[in-house]
């Protein structure tokens, strides 16, 4: 019974750090951004995506 209640707690810690990582640090995009270069570089595998996150946010595939 113990046992449930803490698997229960752990599982529901582990659900909102996870739903807090992903929401409260996501950073917008800078202007202009070509959202189709970052795409293919992406798929193509020349960059990881969180490579790509950093890109996009730090304004790598603005357009000038």
């Amino acid at each position: 019974m113990i046992m449930g209640i803490l698997l229960v707690i752990v599982g529901l810690g582990w659900l909102i750090g996870t739903i807090l990582k992903e929401e409260v640090f996501t950073k917008p995009a800078a202007p202009n951004t070509d959202y189709r270069q970052a795409f293919i570089d992406l798929n193509t595998g020349k960059i990881s995506a969180k490579e790509c996150d950093k890109r996009v946010t730090n304004g790598y595939y603005s357009r000038k």
